[in-house]
């Protein structure tokens, strides 16, 4: 036993190689001592083993010298195959840290190019303001003329019409670059909600009766409690951005505003409307950026599909959430709220 386990010894720390010159100086030290001392009587056998015969002796001899090279050439296969796996691994772990630094190179570039176009966007989007205003002004000037030619200012109402919708999808563009690059910043001070609310439904009203819609507001929040801290501005655009999808998704029926307090620090809107609806395989993406509902339906209303998401990001910067409610072909309502400190 002490000489398999030397033996083996030798292999786990030195190799085959090592492992099979000791298996060949254990087969000079059974011929060498103990053969041929028992055949010349060299040295004295102890009592046990005089009743064996030589031949026997040999035999006992070479099943030890072969059990010990078995032994030597398994450790050796185990050796070579934990070596073989271990490189393996480290292979795997060198492609793994590849693979790693890869994606971390690629999320990298995902995120420049973010904000490459987060920065091109809203400086073109500048470019294209610039000059719009300049034509708005133009056709100010030229409503002047011709004022008894109807056709000639139908003409003019189309341009500065179609001047005022590029004019919002740019700022809708500049806006959702803002918040995306996280530039996006709120003006909190005291204003007068309920001052908001009546313009914004006075805005609106003259829309919805054009379309047979009936436009009803329930506003339920006392003149006491109407002055609140808050971004006025970022209120008004998320009523405005609800409003407007309310109306526009709208064939008939009605629009409903609902405003009431909860409490101190919260005031809920509720905006219900009977229009074509959402349905609900829309609801975890309809306030994604870009985002339409209905994009394969050449007939439908499509707009530059940044309103809900611009609305959402003031909701939430203003500490509150929204979520919505909506059937197809019934309609659809949205609940958000808003943190406020009244004065």
């Amino acid at each position: 036993m002490l000489i398999f386990a030397l033996s083996i010894l030798i292999t786990l720390f030195n190799g085959k190689k090592h492992g099979l010159f000791s298996i060949l100086i254990i087969a000079i030290f059974y011929g060498g001592v103990l053969l041929l001392g028992s055949c010349f009587n060299l040295f004295y056998l102890p009592p046990i083993f005089e009743q064996y015969e030589f031949q026997l002796l040999a035999i006992i001899t070479l099943n030890n010298l072969l059990f010990n090279l078995l032994l030597v050439l398994s450790v050796s296969f185990l050796i070579n195959q934990l070596h073989t796996a271990l490189l393996k691994e480290n292979e795997l772990q060198n492609e793994l840290f590849k693979k790693h630094n890869n994606v971390v190179e690629a999320k990298n570039r995902v995120e420049k190019s973010d904000k490459l176009k987060s920065a091109f966007l809203a400086n073109m989007s500048h470019e294209i303001r610039t000059p719009m205003y300049g034509i708005l002004g133009c056709a100010q000037f030229l409503r002047e003329y011709n004022e008894d030619d109807p056709d000639y200012q139908e003409y003019i109402e189309v341009i500065e019409d179609s001047g005022e919708q590029l004019l919002d999808i740019m700022t809708d563009i500049i806006n959702i670059s803002i918040i995306e690059s996280g530039l996006m910043i709120t003006n909190i001070k005291m204003f007068n909600i309920n001052d908001n609310i009546n313009t914004i439904y006075n805005a609106f009203l003259p829309e919805a009766e054009e379309k047979g819609i009936v436009f009803i507001l329930n506003n339920s929040i006392a003149i006491q409690d109407a002055y609140i801290s808050s971004d006025s501005d970022k209120v008004t655009s998320v009523l405005k951005y609800l409003i407007k999808n309310a109306i526009k998704y709208t064939d008939e029926g009605i629009v409903e505003l609902t405003c009431e307090r909860q409490d101190e620090s919260l005031i809920a809107f509720n905006l219900k409307d009977t229009g074509i609806g959402i349905h609900e395989d829309n609801f975890e993406n309809i306030f994604d950026t870009f985002y339409q509902v209905d994009v394969e339906n050449v007939n439908a209303l499509h707009g530059s599909g940044v309103g809900l998401t611009i609305a959402k990001a003031y909701i939430e910067m203003l500490g509150g959430s929204i979520s919505l409610k909506s059937e197809v072909d019934v309609g659809t309502s949205f609940l958000f709220t808003m943190k406020v400190n009244l004065a």
